[in-house]
């Protein structure tokens, strides 16, 4: 997989996964300048825990200190309307059992939305048009794009279909190419 060189400057070490404080892998990585413009949310959900994964080589192109994210507030109708590209998984959260549902999400996460009728951490959303030039085995397919939050966007579906009452806004991390 290519990364271009500003992934490779902020690479998590093997000891900094999911399970561990994220403040770690922020002190680290601090010294370098441009990662002042990435919010820590960003960096937590998105870039430390999923920068081996398989759906990074979709982003890990991108030259991360000519990114900028800008949190926006969006209606539920955009939100469902933009490309994922795990939609066999957004579907299947509409349709699973409750129980089904615990293995995906924290119990934190489940009483947030209950409570607020909204995520708590906002999902992040690709203005792919901003990038220019994609390379050829990227799956960017739609000038919006979510990157990370599908667990978040299929709640929000399953949520619109129930009884649950949720907003008609949302807030997401808006990424778009800075240099455009």
């Amino acid at each position: 997989m290519y990364y271009h060189k500003t992934w490779k400057q902020i690479a998590p070490l093997d000891k900094e996964t999911f399970y561990n404080d994220i403040d770690e892998y922020i002190i680290r990585i601090s010294s370098i300048q441009w990662t002042n413009n990435i919010p820590k949310l960003v960096f937590d959900q998105w870039i430390l825990h999923l920068y081996k994964h398989e759906l990074t080589k979709n982003y890990s192109w991108i030259d991360l200190s000519k990114v900028k994210f800008e949190v926006e507030i969006w209606d539920t109708d955009k939100l469902l309307n933009i490309n994922f590209l795990r939609d066999d998984y957004i579907e299947d959260l509409t349709t699973m059992s409750t129980d089904e549902i615990k293995k995906y999400t924290r119990n934190s996460d489940r009483a947030y939305w209950e409570k607020n009728g909204t995520w708590k951490i906002p999902p992040i959303i690709a203005n792919t048009l901003s990038f220019g030039n994609i390379p050829p085995n990227v799956e960017f397919h739609s000038p919006l794009q979510l990157i990370e939050g599908h667990t978040r966007i299929g709640l929000l579906k399953r949520y619109y279909k129930s009884e649950l009452k949720i907003n008609k806004e949302h807030s997401i991390y808006l990424m778009t190419n800075s240099q455009q």
